[in-house]
């Protein structure tokens, strides 16, 4: 979780930091003006010097009669704690040069006599006539509106160096004054507001925990002071809300309570139900397979039945008529006995069932051991009303193939007959027959044909609504096209 400044401490820090600023623009703009006024009293001091004995002497001067301005020079110098020197200088450079020690004269050039400085400011330059740094000012000596010369005063800088370091010093203690008045203001403003926002805080966070009991007392007569008037007004509502939740989640239990009390009588009896129809449905499935068992022990003793009434014909027709007969009642049979064997009763293994019917119509039928029986079956599961007419089709035109598609003067290596069956789509299927034996004629109408067996072939694929087609070519091959009625009803369903 991401660590949070208190607004104490911002509000101090805030500010802290305005003062500070404040206070350093305030003193950046102040030290200038304050060293500028003590470089003008400077100035001032030196022009009048200067303008004096400009005045004096001027006449003298001009007589070159420098015992007067001597004398009063040296006065002024000796008089005046803060001049070093005055200098009164010609234009050609003659100089009387009048120290606080004594006087003498000299040939100045240089600065002494250019006027390079502007007029009526002084500067602070090194001089070598003392080896210090003194205030020079420079004044030009007329008279009659002519130009003689120049007066120079050099000013020592004590006065001014410590006027200066005065100022530092009041100016820094008034900062550090200003600055830890500032400091404990800043804290007290900071604690005024922060503290009943952390008291707002503390009633929020007693709220959020579940005290809907606590009241904020906040009297500061501002937003804040609002903010907890509707503090408590949101609190109130909360628990109001609380006591209503509380009261309609115990009806509400309550009525919960009954109605799983009717619920759980309810399941009882739904179990005793469920235990009653299991029973029941168990018991329908013992007799279900206990008839499918009967029907295919009955099925199979009218095929011996049949087996045993085509040994009293010598007619080898009418015992294949038996034979045929016998094989559509096994076909039959096999389904019951599938069904009975199998886990559910609704459908059979029809790929498992393929193989045992062929397998037996192989037997009865075939004389010729080259004779193969080709199986390419898909995992289907067919129900009862779909797997008999299948297997009652198979079986009659296998078994016609097996008496038909190989007569003995029809020489072929590899004689095959085919069933394969698969899935189309989900309800779509294709049942194929064919073999590779003699074909039927090009003109040999399926439909129109009088055999008993092709007749019920029509009829069965009509039972099952299928599509029916018959190709000759190499041999022939049956091609049915049916629906699994049973999965349409039980989808529309």
């Amino acid at each position: 979780m991401k660590k949070r400044r208190s607004i104490f401490f911002r509000i101090t820090t805030l500010s802290w930091l305005l003062i500070v600023v404040t206070l350093v623009i305030f003193i950046s703009s102040t030290i200038p003006y304050q060293k500028d006024i003590l470089i003008e009293r400077m100035n001032s001091e030196a022009r009048d010097i200067a303008a004096s004995i400009s005045q004096v002497t001027a006449t003298a001067i001009i007589a070159e009669d420098y015992s007067f301005a001597l004398e009063h020079c040296l006065n002024v110098v000796q008089e005046s704690n803060s001049i070093m020197y005055s200098i009164i200088t010609k234009k050609d450079g003659f100089s009387l040069v009048i120290l606080d020690d004594g006087w003498r004269l000299d040939s100045l050039k240089g600065k002494w006599i250019e006027n390079n400085p502007v007029e009526g400011k002084g500067e602070f330059v090194f001089e070598p006539l003392l080896n210090e740094e003194v205030f020079h000012y420079q004044y030009p000596f007329s008279y009659s509106g002519i130009e003689w010369g120049w007066v120079h005063i050099g000013l020592s800088l004590k006065n001014y160096n410590s006027g200066t370091k005065e100022l530092y010093l009041r100016t820094f203690t008034s900062l550090l004054v200003a600055i830890v008045i500032g400091f404990l203001a800043s804290i007290f403003i900071a604690r005024k507001i922060s503290t009943p926002v952390h008291r707002l805080n503390e009633f929020t966070k007693a709220v959020a925990g579940g005290n809907l009991s606590v009241r904020s007392d906040i009297k500061t007569g501002d937003e804040i002071e609002g903010l907890s008037d509707s503090f408590n007004i949101m609190t109130e509502a909360l628990a109001e809300a609380q006591t209503d939740l509380e009261k309609r989640v115990m009806e509400r239990t309550a009525e919960l309570a009954e109605s799983n009390i009717a619920l759980e009588l309810e399941n009882k009896e739904r179990i005793k139900g469920e235990k009653l129809l299991q029973s029941s449905l168990h018991e329908k499935e013992v007799l279900l397979k206990e008839i499918h068992h009967r029907v295919k022990n009955n099925l199979q003793i009218i095929s011996s039945l049949l087996y045993l009434q085509s040994k009293k014909f010598e007619n080898e027709d009418v015992k294949n008529i038996f034979k045929d007969s016998q094989t559509r009642v096994k076909s039959m049979s096999l389904v019951h006995e599938k069904l009975y064997q199998s886990k559910t009763l609704s459908h059979i293994d029809f790929k498992e069932y393929i193989q045992n019917l062929t397998n037996y119509i192989f037997s009865s039928y075939t004389n010729n051991k080259k004779i193969r029986m080709a199986i390419e079956a898909e995992e289907i599961k067919l129900n009862i009303d779909t797997a008999v007419p299948c297997g009652l089709i198979i079986n009659e035109l296998v078994s016609n193939a097996m008496k038909y598609a190989f007569p003995e003067n029809f020489k072929i290596e590899k004689p095959v007959i085919k069933v394969a069956i698969k899935r189309l789509d989900e309800l779509k299927y294709s049942l194929i027959i064919s073999d590779n034996g003699i074909g039927i004629p090009e003109d040999y109408d399926q439909r129109q044909s009088k055999s008993l067996g092709l007749q019920l072939v029509n009829s069965l694929v009509a039972q099952i609504e299928g599509d029916l087609k018959v190709i000759s070519e190499k041999g022939i091959e049956y091609r049915i096209v049916f629906i699994d009625r049973n999965k349409v009803r039980t989808k529309q369903t």
